[in-house]
């Protein structure tokens, strides 16, 4: 087998499968080659495990008793912040009908169980590489697109140069749409800090409004909370 270890520790593997055995082997042996896993067990918790790791992969069994994998891969490619996220389909079925379904609903690559540890590392570093060559745009809103793991904003065709902090915030408004993002959570889940001055926050408001010219005016303040980003 082939390794590339390198900068493996940036690259975040959601392993979706009720065979926790299995789960916990793939776990190990991803890790073993310097990725960042997690495993879930119950596909009905797959948003809110999306939301929290954020992956740059996701490994989806097919049978699941809670959940059949095919609604599960429908589910992410509906969510605007995960859509793009790429999926290999772990599955038993490995007939022509089933294959050509999960490409059809999204899957972006196809191994049957039982497989060979190995061969699933490797289409692993395949997604990997064709996800290096093409900066996927996760995200659209009026006008905007964001490329959540490549740190990519463009406003129309213009790039937008954020730093780091401003890219984390649009990140999190953007992910949230709608929902008011208080200055604490900002603080907690932004700047990494459980106190701040809350002038900091606004600074970074400020400046991220500022960059991003016309779409900035839909991050409104509600008065005495924080912010939000409004349709």
């Amino acid at each position: 087998m082939i390794t590339e270890t390198i900068n493996n520790e940036n690259v975040k593997i959601l392993i979706v499968d009720d065979e926790k055995e299995l789960a916990g082997q793939i776990s190990d042996s991803l890790e073993l080659e310097g990725f960042k896993t997690r495993t879930l067990n119950n596909p009905l918790l797959i948003r809110s495990y999306i939301e929290d790791f954020d992956p740059s992969i996701i490994l989806l069994d097919k049978l699941m008793p809670e959940k059949d994998g095919i609604d599960v891969l429908k589910e992410i490619r509906s969510d605007d912040f995960a859509k793009f996220t790429p999926i290999i389909m772990l599955t038993a079925c490995a007939g022509k009908f089933d294959k050509i379904w999960a490409f059809k609903s999204g899957a972006d690559d196809y191994i049957c169980k039982p497989f060979d540890i190995d061969e699933l590392i490797e289409r692993v570093y395949a997604i990997k590489r064709r996800s290096a060559q093409s900066q996927k745009k996760v995200i659209g809103y009026n006008g905007l697109e964001i490329a959540i793991r490549g740190q990519f904003v463009s406003v129309g065709n213009t790039e937008v140069n954020l730093t780091v902090t401003e890219f984390n915030l649009l990140k999190e408004l953007m992910k949230r749409k709608g929902e008011v993002l208080s200055r604490k959570e900002i603080c907690l889940q932004v700047l990494g800090k459980e106190y701040t001055v809350e002038r900091t926050v606004d600074v970074h408001i400020v400046s991220l409004r500022r960059k991003l010219k016309h779409v900035g005016e839909k991050i409104k303040t509600v008065r005495g909370v924080g912010y939000r980003l409004v349709s």
